[in-house]
């Protein structure tokens, strides 16, 4: 389902966001970069579910801090560069990192009780 949200995110902005906001075009990649970070936030809140199931919460917050440090370095320093394509970037970017922290967490310690 989280596909389909993204995928529809990507292909209708284009059309939707002149029709009805044509003061926003300038926003329609930065929403479709935007709506790829779909994805991996849904399978992070999964393994969220299931380490705060087990009692884990220590790598739920140690994914959190790292989501955190990736998205202010990347706020700070991608939209000098690339304006709000960078800024959307550094959001995806800091869903990415959290989401492969915890599956990579999840495969290690997630079996034991």
């Amino acid at each position: 389902m989280s596909v389909g949200i993204s995928v529809l995110g990507i292909t209708l902005s284009p059309i939707v966001i002149p029709q009805f906001f044509p003061k926003f075009e300038d926003t329609i990649i930065a929403i479709q970069i935007l709506s790829i970070s779909v994805v991996p936030a849904t399978i992070g809140y999964i393994c969220i579910s299931e380490f705060l199931g087990l009692e884990k919460s220590r790598f739920v917050l140690i994914g959190r801090i790292i989501a955190l440090s990736t998205l202010v370095l990347g706020m700070i320093t991608l939209p000098i560069y690339y304006g709000i394509v960078g800024a959307a970037s550094a959001f995806v970017l800091s869903s990415c990192t959290q989401t492969i922290f915890l599956i990579l967490a999840k495969k290690k310690f997630g079996a034991k009780s």
